[in-house]
């Protein structure tokens, strides 16, 4: 419910919150692309604070009320950083007498998702001291409410976690929750995904799930919807590394920068690289990834790419995503912590493991793989016969492995 307001109320000047993204726009004249500004997302948090209200902190623009706005933005932007990575900042709102009503708003950004009120609310209360003390401010948690939600009647929480899986084909069935194929690979998630965060963060997890499947290239794209009834703080970063971390459980090739918490994901970099196998014959069912070939050959050259990286500590992941004619061509995606690697690099430490291709049966053509185009002279010579008394020498370039891909 929304408070009375009372004489002592702050009024603030209104503002024009400051543009956290631009979205392009195509534009019909001259200029190529506009930018609308996009506001930030917002969940509302008031509390009290345990000390005698003074009018001057009514007023905005008065050293009482700026010391304390600053103390306490101090105190909660630190608490819902931790907890979210896209929150931006708190802004205070206002002040009001009953002691000092702190009116307050948690601004995320425009592409997140916000923290739910109850998780506001568990966030703020749980970094209490004794239940009552924040650095020099003394709070009361009975008071601490988001929307109409205080420590009393909080809601379970919600967790929306996506990602993709690789080796799983996405068809029709899947868009069918009637269909065997939908119901199957829901309960494998399911069971997957309920049984980590059982053992890892909360065990009470509601029975209510919902799972639906998308097409991502083929692939199959996960969003699981579950609800976990726990006073624990919706720590994504955490959860984040819970899911990530056990993958290999799954029993599925889970692309781990795929993963999604309520938003939170791993930061990384995408290198796409292309790479020719000149001794591998390209099959039409190369270009099914349902197809025994697809997966036996994608497996095959993850492996491989893998032990050529397994070293390096910002290694993600390779991801398959095609193979094309020429001999065999594979399209794959190389995926690193964010700022770790450039293209070149990738490219000069696959060009220097011919030997670990050569090993998995592969005939890696590194010049393709650099882009270069090189040409091969076949020369015919057509003898002299009875018919001709001289002989014609023909001359025959035939251009190799040119990479349009790698430019």
């Amino acid at each position: 419910t929304s408070p009375t307001t009372t004489p002592e109320t702050t009024t603030l000047p209104t503002t024009t919150t400051p543009a956290q993204s631009t979205t392009s726009v195509a534009s019909k004249t001259s200029n190529p692309t506009a930018t609308t500004a996009v506001p930030p997302l917002s969940t509302p948090l008031k509390f009290s604070i345990m000390e005698n209200f003074t009018q001057a902190l009514a007023n905005s623009n008065t050293p009482e009320f700026i010391k304390l706005a600053t103390e306490v933005e101090n105190r909660l932007n630190p608490i819902f950083r931790r907890t979210v990575p896209d929150f931006l900042r708190v802004r205070i709102d206002g002040f009001r007498s009953g002691s000092i009503e702190v009116n307050s708003t948690l601004l995320f950004e425009p592409s997140s998702e916000p923290l739910s009120p109850s998780e506001v609310v568990k966030a703020l209360s749980s970094e209490l001291e004794n239940g009552t003390t924040l650095g020099n401010l003394t709070i009361s948690a009975e008071s601490i409410q988001s929307g109409n939600i205080t420590l009393s009647n909080l809601e379970p929480m919600v967790l929306n976690i996506d990602f993709v899986i690789e080796n799983e084909t996405f068809n029709g069935n899947l868009n069918n929750s009637t269909s065997s194929e939908f119901m199957s690979l829901k309960s494998n998630i399911l069971t997957w995904l309920e049984g980590v965060l059982k053992a890892g963060f909360d065990p009470n997890v509601l029975p209510n799930s919902v799972v639906t499947f998308s097409n991502d290239s083929m692939k199959v794209q996960v969003s699981a919807r579950i609800q976990i009834n726990t006073t624990r703080v919706e720590n994504r970063p955490l959860l984040l590394d819970l899911i990530t971390n056990n993958v290999n459980t799954s029993g599925f090739d889970i692309i781990k920068s795929s993963i999604r918490v309520n938003s939170a994901r791993v930061v990384v970099d995408s290198i796409q690289v292309s790479i020719r196998f000149a001794n591998t014959t390209f099959v039409h069912d190369l270009s099914d990834r349902s197809s025994s070939q697809f997966k036996e050959l994608s497996s095959r050259v993850t492996k491989v790419i893998n032990d050529i990286f397994a070293n390096n500590s910002n290694f993600t992941e390779v991801i398959i995503n095609g193979f094309r004619a020429g001999s065999v061509i594979a399209d794959v995606a190389t995926v690193f912590k964010e700022g770790t690697t450039i293209k070149d690099n990738v490219v000069g430490t696959l060009t220097n493991s011919v030997v670990a291709f050569r090993n998995r049966d592969f005939a890696l053509d590194t010049n393709f793989l650099n882009g270069i185009t090189t040409t091969t002279t076949a020369t015919t010579t057509i003898g002299a016969s009875t018919a001709t008394t001289g002989s014609t020498v023909n001359q025959v370039s035939t251009t190799v492995g040119v990479n349009a891909t790698q430019a």
